[in-house]
């Protein structure tokens, strides 16, 4: 399911891509990965073979908002199978006119409760979308985790620049990619724990040594658009990542006081430069750039950079 444009899901909704399960008539050599169980099968040409799909994929890919209270399942169709994946990104309302920049934040996540009222919204297409207080609600994207939680995904992105507002918990079997706009803001406990976390911005390939790496762009009021540079912020903010394989690319913090890095018996690879007013706590078997690649870390502010074994 791929859903893009200004969207709202409303509260009742749901979006579910799980896998199936059924029995096919196939090869006996898709039975069994044991030799003599297939073998037991003698000159069959073909046998009941019981079949489970990975659950699939929702991308929800808001233009200028993106509000969802829909319910979102993606379950395995089975032990054998694993289950679906979640993109969910979102731009940001700019009036014409008005200067913009990329690193500002287009994705607000939270632990639980949607802006939306609940049941069926009598506003009409085109009108301006408020919550149950008749406010209206904010030219951005809002994910809630508790939305996805219990859907039995595999996998979850959270593209943009992300802010988490209040105490947000993500755990997922499989990976957790967030803020690949480069931004990161939070103002209180963050955790998040999979096989394979990646922060930041895509990895880049290397660069000649006379090419300009631009991270951000400025856009004028006028239209113009040049690169754009800002100082990270420290503040209330926790971040806690736990995983096998953690990737950070060019990332910067805001309102983050505090972040550790976890993956005590695998790798923290880096590409690009954090960046943070923050305390900073890495903890891996190894931690190493990309091939040909660089990988700076800067605590401002007087924070400190510990590298624990």
């Amino acid at each position: 399911i791929s859903i893009s444009g200004n969207i709202v899901a409303e509260t009742g909704s749901i979006l579910d891509v799980s896998g199936t399960k059924g029995v096919l008539d196939l090869s006996p050599a898709y039975a069994s990965i044991d030799p003599a169980i297939v073998k037991s099968y003698g000159n069959a040409q073909t046998v009941p073979v019981t079949v489970e799909s990975n659950g699939g994929t929702i991308i929800l890919a808001g233009g200028e908002m993106l509000h969802t209270g829909a319910t979102l399942i993606g379950k395995a169709g089975g032990n054998s199978a694993i289950g679906g994946t979640l993109e969910v990104s979102s731009g940001k309302f700019t009036p014409i006119g008005t200067a913009s920049n990329t690193a500002e934040i287009n994705l607000s996540v939270t632990q639980n409760g949607g802006l939306l009222p609940v049941g069926t919204s009598s506003q009409g297409v085109g009108s301006l979308l408020r919550d149950e207080n008749n406010v209206v609600l904010p030219g951005l994207g809002h994910f809630s985790v508790d939305s996805f939680s219990s859907g039995g995904f595999h996998s979850l992105a959270l593209k943009g620049n992300v802010r988490f507002e209040g105490n947000v918990s993500i755990q997922t079997p499989g990976s957790i990619s967030v803020a690949t706009g480069g931004v990161v803001r939070a103002d209180c406990d963050v955790s998040l724990k999979a096989g394979h976390v990646a922060l930041g911005q895509a990895f880049r390939p290397p660069a000649l040594d006379d090419e300009a790496v631009i991270l951000f762009t400025r856009t004028s009021a006028e239209g113009v658009t040049s690169a754009y540079s800002f100082s990270p912020t420290g503040g209330t903010g926790r971040l806690n990542i736990e995983a096998d394989l953690i990737d950070i690319g060019n990332l910067s913090f805001d309102g983050i006081g505090s972040a550790s890095f976890s993956a005590i018996h695998g790798d923290i690879r880096g590409n690009g430069t954090l960046s943070t007013a923050s305390d900073l706590t890495f903890h891996a078997g190894q931690i190493y750039p990309t091939t040909y690649g660089d990988f700076s870390i800067f605590a401002y502010g007087g924070k400190s950079v510990t590298i624990e074994r």
